[in-house]
């Protein structure tokens, strides 16, 4: 299954993810601090003939944030067109379904229920946690009224559905899923119930239908049984204004496509108070990574400002920046959380929040945690520990690194403008003095310059070599935050063309990619030497 992602919005917690992929079958899973459990399984068939996704020619295509399904096969005429789009009335799945005259009252649509059955999360290609089991059926218990059916369990939360036309629903039995559509409807519900709604008697070439977590009286359910396609034209509208926060035009259309993507999961990262890591898998509210430059770029300030007044609530005397809002852990990480925030200000302006709701005092104890904890002594240095995407098997064992150099070389150059942009002249003069002396100390201690690479980083002890083989993170990041000049930014991208390794025969895929190894060194190890896409 190739998961597309289907935009997620609101504060609900737990935060609920639909799946779809190459062929038209749903799932309905749940993440709360990274914990996964399945709610429902949707599939869609027709009476007397074949399920949807068994079909012979099947099309699909992600579009601004909706899934379009195009389906042809030789036991019907026409063409039946599904689209799934994401609500943003309420915590929902809409679909809208079109269908040719000779199957309009043939259409049996089916949910199962899955009392939130432990699943997984779908990294690595790894979709075993979001298959269908009958057994998980067996906790359920269904009712139908008034055109709505209801599935709950043990587990607290339930599930809802609807359509725009009277459905014929019944409950029928899980275990005759692998067979055929007429199998399961000459089935009566038992052990594994399971809802089937059937389309008798429609006469209506378009149906809507909407799957839920929200609870059945929610005004938008009622409302959509007789409203239907304004209320799901509302959600194609507004994921494709999502998509669209940032638009991206080259002569290069898959290039294009993939910030319109990209726009959607940035959009899912969020999970209010939080940005999370990841939108689907690692759904967990890490103050760091690289999500927030995206949200400064949508003109998401808002969000941003929320995520970090979590961390202000408890940041240490010292001023160590807690790994999660509700708890502490290894990570160094929240030195990106202070630059993402700070790059907000660059682009913002918003010296109200920095002056007046605690911004400034933020970084400022940020910088004092850095100090005092991570500069490596007699240096303006300071020690890589868990402060990148790729840190969780590299370690630099307390030698200076170029990564925490460069965040924090930034942190004290931007903070000096900040200062001075708020009137705080002696501490504006302290941090720009105190950048200087980072980034001298930096092209002193880690730039070699026979290589032309500022090095990962320098022994702390015995010899106090300087391992002059940065990966693909410390050769970007002192360039991103600015602390090289042209000449050495140059110099280290031609040393990623020579020196590090690319993936064969990747011209077939796209057109004059070279996607590179995220370093030289060998042994391939996770995080060290690796395969991964940054964005």
């Amino acid at each position: 299954m190739n998961d597309d992602l289907l935009g997620i919005k609101g504060k609900k917690s737990p935060r609920f993810i639909y799946y779809l992929g190459d062929r038209p079958k749903l799932v309905l899973q749940s993440v709360v601090k990274n914990v996964y459990k399945r709610y429902a399984h949707m599939f869609i068939g027709i009476e007397g003939g074949k399920w949807l996704d068994e079909m012979e020619n099947i099309t699909a295509r992600y579009l601004y944030g909706h899934e379009e399904y195009e389906i042809t096969d030789s036991s019907f005429d026409g063409i039946i067109r599904l689209i799934y789009t994401r609500s943003d009335k309420l915590d929902a799945m809409l679909i809208k379904v079109e269908l040719p005259d000779s199957i309009k009252n043939k259409l049996v649509i089916v949910t199962a229920g899955e009392n939130g059955a432990a699943s997984s999360q779908p990294t690595g290609g790894n979709t075993a946690g979001l298959e269908f089991t009958i057994a998980d059926t067996a906790a359920c218990n269904v009712k139908i009224y008034n055109n709505i059916f209801r599935i709950s369990g043990t587990d607290d939360i339930s599930i809802c559905g609807t359509a725009s036309i009277p459905m014929d629903y019944s409950v029928k039995d899980a275990s005759l899923y692998g067979k055929s559509v007429d199998d399961l409807l000459g089935s009566n519900g038992g052990t594994y119930p399971i809802i089937a709604g059937r389309t008798v008697g429609n006469t209506d070439n378009e149906i809507y239908f909407l799957l839920t977590t929200e609870h059945s009286d929610n005004k938008y359910i009622e409302e959509f049984r007789t409203n239907a396609e304004e209320i799901f034209d509302s959600g194609i509208n507004y994921y494709k204004s999502v998509s669209e926060a940032v638009k991206m035009n080259t002569p290069d259309p898959s290039l294009n496509a993939c910030m319109i993507s990209q726009m959607v999961a940035s959009d899912a990262s969020w999970d209010w108070p939080s940005i999370t890591h990841g939108p689907m898998g690692w759904h967990v509210a890490f103050g760091g990574w690289r999500s927030h430059y995206g949200f400064v770029d949508a003109g998401w300030g808002d969000r941003i400002k929320i995520n970090a007044k979590q961390f202000m609530e408890t940041q240490n005397d010292n001023g160590r920046i807690w790994v999660y809002p509700y708890a502490d852990d290894r990570y160094n990480m929240n030195i990106v959380l202070v630059d993402g925030l700070l790059h907000y200000w660059e682009w913002s302006g918003d010296n109200n929040f920095f002056a007046e709701e605690g911004g400034y005092d933020f970084v400022a104890g940020h910088l004092r945690f850095m100090d005092s904890s991570m500069q490596v002594p007699g240096t303006n240095l300071y020690e890589n520990w868990l402060d990148a995407w790729n840190t969780d098997n590299k370690w630099n064992n307390g030698g200076a690194g170029s990564i925490a150099t460069a965040y924090t070389w930034r942190a004290y150059s931007t903070m000096a403008r900040l200062a001075a942009g708020l009137g705080k002249i002696e501490d504006s003069v302290k941090y720009q003095r105190k950048a200087d002396m980072i980034k001298a100390d930096m092209n002193e201690q880690l730039w070699d310059a026979d290589i032309g690479v500022f090095g990962e980083y320098r022994e702390r002890f015995g010899y106090g070599r300087l391992n002059t083989a940065p990966d693909l993170s410390s050769v970007y990041t002192p360039i991103d935050m600015g602390l090289t000049t042209s000449e050495q930014a140059c110099q280290m991208l031609y040393y990623t063309d020579y020196a590090i390794p690319s993936i064969e025969n990747q011209d077939g895929i796209w057109e004059g990619i070279d996607f590179k190894y995220s370093s030289n060194r060998l042994p391939e190890y996770y995080s060290s030497d690796g395969l991964y896409i940054q964005l």
